[in-house]
């Protein structure tokens, strides 16, 4: 019997410490491989996932016509960092694009996005923009009203 004093130990005493278990050591070694793994499944979608949110080339009809256009003004048998110029618009002379035929090209352009029937927003720039064309292009109109609507404005 022991004595308030005495050597023995109680049983909770007697229980080995909980990290010289051996089962500690293989739980934190599996719960590391865990982390890891987990950390590694997250890498991998990560990298996967922004892979493929990159921009997108452009398929339409018109950026291929104007990819075409650019191939066809440009020099790429002249390095870009030497001459860059020359590089983009080296052979421009060659096709013969004054100008001018690129301002026919865009008012053709603009001239058929502007008769085609479209839905605009109600109020919108592009909705404006087709009334004042359409207005424009109604000559009849134009003609039955002559005068009028210019002499109130000038008389204003």
């Amino acid at each position: 019997m022991g004595t308030l004093w005495s050597q023995e130990s109680t049983p909770e005493e007697r229980l080995p410490v909980e990290g010289s278990r051996p089962w500690a050591v293989a739980r934190r070694v599996l719960t590391a491989i865990l982390i890891l793994g987990l950390l590694l499944c997250f890498s991998v979608l990560l990298f996967y996932n922004f892979q493929n949110c990159g921009p997108r080339p452009c398929e339409t009809s018109v950026c291929l016509d104007l990819r075409d256009h650019y191939l066809a003004s440009g020099n790429t048998s002249v390095a870009p960092c030497t001459d860059f110029f020359s590089f983009a618009c080296g052979r421009a002379k060659e096709t013969n694009n004054s100008f001018q035929e690129l301002a026919t090209k865009n008012k053709n352009r603009l001239r058929r996005i502007l008769e085609v029937q479209n839905s605009w927003h109600p109020g919108s720039g592009e909705e404006k923009a087709f009334q004042f064309y359409n207005s424009c292009m109604d000559t009849l109109a134009i003609e039955a009203a002559g005068t009028g609507p210019l002499r109130q404005v000038i008389e204003e």
